[in-house]
């Protein structure tokens, strides 16, 4: 199954990637690995002057923000869109009479701009606004700030996060960090507070807190050097102290949940590391399950990075079939009303050189499939919380470690892990095992942990073959 993630892309806000999550034949990972970077040369677009802000919809067109007075060659004043090619979206018309910062997209499509502008499609609005889809200013939205707003995060509740210089905001009181209702309301029981400076960058994780890198030294009351991270309530978390010599001016959440921080600064937590830093947090979780035929619920919890949009595709086979957009829950993202097959596995079935027998037939305990005996699954009364759990550990980007689930009645059912680049039948080879320990141990189950090679940057699909041994 693909999980496909969009968050916002700008130098404000919480994140700066999209990446995905593949589930291959009920047990499979996609690692996050780089597959080289070359110049698009099918992308045109031409800014007068550098971008300052942007943010993909799930439509995979690109909203850009700066202080450009032409894209393309037509005039776009500091804010527009672009196709996904690069070409100027005509469909949409906004500007703003000063640089536009920061942009964020919420989940009913609306579009959020923050910066130094006072007016927004002719119309006063200082340093925040908000955009219908096409381009209308949202007259229902009026959360002044005053003074500049460097960046915005949208919580899963819908709560919009901003951040900057501004010392007050909604005609309220408020220093450099705030949090609105999404109908543009301030929220009265946030109000964190950041002394001095400014907050440039701001991320939210899947848990609720909220990390914020700026030109700060005190946030919430505590001492924080540039760097911090609040609860979802607004109290400093004592746990997260690294500390910047200089401005954290970017900030990112990778999929393991780990800040990806640059500025000025040359050293962080301590550590010489000029301009550029991944930092520890807590584990990422992410959990996906399917309920019967009609349901799936990816969950997401601790430092995961926030998203904006989920859709989930389902192997038939043959090739991968849209399932269509999730709805957000609390905790996570669900799509409902589904037809799954009725082994309630989207992808059981798409075993086609991996099964020994008859589909009816294989195995003593007379299973559909071996890899389903193996873990221990009977897929005509399966159980979501069943699903074999594979998770990236490792941070190595040479190996990855696998963490799995089986049955220990499968003794004569022999696992291995198959590694491919692009998942065509003939590219599947298998993966190099380092090490293999049984990690934790049941009545009815093992829980396995193997280092693999991923057999070079360009191999991250991962798959696994049961290979049948008869008694």
């Amino acid at each position: 199954m693909n999980i496909h993630t969009i968050m916002n892309m700008n130098r404000a806000s919480s994140c700066g990637v999209v990446y995905r999550f593949l589930w291959i034949w009920l047990a499979c990972i996609l690692t996050l690995q780089g597959q080289g970077v070359q110049f698009d040369d099918s992308f045109n677009a031409s800014p007068s002057s550098p971008l300052t802000a942007m943010a993909i919809q799930p439509d995979g067109e690109i909203v850009v923000g700066g202080s450009f007075t032409s894209m393309n060659g037509v005039t776009r004043r500091r804010i527009t869109r672009l196709l996904p090619d690069g070409s100027l979206d005509l469909g949409f018309f906004a500007e703003a009479n000063n640089t536009v910062n920061a942009i964020a997209i919420q989940p009913d499509g609306k579009i959020l701009l923050g910066g130094d502008f006072t007016t927004v499609n002719g119309v006063p609005r200082s340093r925040l606004a908000r955009l219908h889809a096409d381009g209308r200013l949202d007259d229902s939205f009026v959360a002044d700030a005053g003074s500049t707003l460097q960046c915005i995060a949208i919580q899963p509740d819908g709560g919009i996060l901003v951040g900057g210089s501004f010392t007050s905001l909604a005609g309220q009181p408020r220093n450099r960090i705030a949090r609105l209702h999404p109908d543009g309301s301030l929220d009265a029981t946030f109000n964190p507070g950041v002394s001095s400076g400014v907050v440039y960058t701001l991320a939210v994780q899947a848990d609720g807190k909220i990390l914020l890198g700026g030109a700060f030294t005190n946030a919430g009351g505590s001492s924080r050097q540039r760097i911090a991270r609040l609860h979802a309530d607004g109290t400093v978390d004592a746990t997260f102290d690294p500390g910047a010599n200089s401005a954290v001016r970017v900030m990112a959440l990778d999929a393991q949940g780990h800040p990806l921080v640059s500025g000025p600064f040359t050293n962080i937590g301590g550590t010489s590391s000029p301009y550029l830093a991944r930092l520890l947090n807590d584990p990422a979780t992410s959990a996906l399950t399917v309920g019967g035929t009609a349901e799936i619920t990816w969950t997401r919890g601790g430092s995961a990075p926030e998203i904006g949009h989920v859709t989930f595709d389902v192997w038939d086979g043959t090739a991968w079939v849209s399932a269509g957009s999730a709805a957000r829950i609390p905790g996570g993202w669900q799509a409902t009303g589904l037809s799954l097959p009725a082994t309630s596995w989207p992808l059981l079935t798409s075993l086609p050189t991996d099964r020994r027998g008859p589909l009816d037939t294989n195995g003593p305990l007379n299973l559909p499939n071996i890899l389903a005996y193996a873990m221990g699954i009977d897929p005509y009364a399966a159980i979501a919380a069943d699903m074999p759990a594979i998770v990236t550990i490792s941070e190595d980007a040479d190996r990855v470690t696998l963490r799995f689930r089986r049955s220990v009645v499968s003794s004569d059912a022999s696992l291995s892990i198959w590694v491919s680049p692009d998942l065509s039948e003939d590219s599947w080879i298998p993966a190099v095992w380092h090490t293999q320990a049984i990690v934790e141990a049941a009545e009815d189950w093992e829980i396995i942990e193997a280092e693999i090679d991923t057999a070079g940057p360009e191999k991250s699909f991962f798959r696994m073959k049961v290979d049948w041994i008869d008694p």
